[in-house]
């Protein structure tokens, strides 16, 4: 009885993580869809680039879709990008979330439509590069 109660639990836990993939990548597909050929375009001709002094670490060029202000000093960025980096989805445009400060994000003139410069870095958080 133990083992079917683990099993249930274990069951239930992939099945909300593989419910979730598969709406993040709709989500992805649907934002796609949206945007024009010549953004498409820029983001699968952007090279990924090493980054100097970070092992494993990769820079690629970013399309800002959406801001969300989280509070008064910060704001969090989907970005819309070619993965290259990563083995799961390479070649796709999908998205990745950015907490970026506003104060930052108003020096560099960072909106909704503007390219940005993200570094990828394995097991770490996604960050912008200014």
């Amino acid at each position: 009885m133990e083992y079917v109660i683990v099993g249930a639990i274990v069951g239930g836990f992939i099945g909300a993580i593989v419910y979730l993939s598969n709406k993040q990548n709709q989500n992805d597909e649907q934002i796609v869809s949206e945007l024009s050929e010549e953004i498409k375009q820029t983001l699968i001709n952007a090279q990924m680039r090493p980054v100097e002094g970070i092992p494993n670490g990769a820079a690629i060029t970013g399309y800002v879709y959406k801001i969300k202000k989280q509070n008064a000093t910060n704001a969090w960025l989907k970005v819309m990008y070619c993965n290259r980096y990563y083995p799961t989805l390479r070649n796709k445009i999908i998205s990745l979330d950015l907490k970026v400060p506003l104060s930052e994000m108003q020096a560099h003139g960072i909106g909704e439509g503007s390219y940005v410069n993200v570094l990828l870095n394995e097991d770490k958080t996604p960050q912008p590069i200014f």
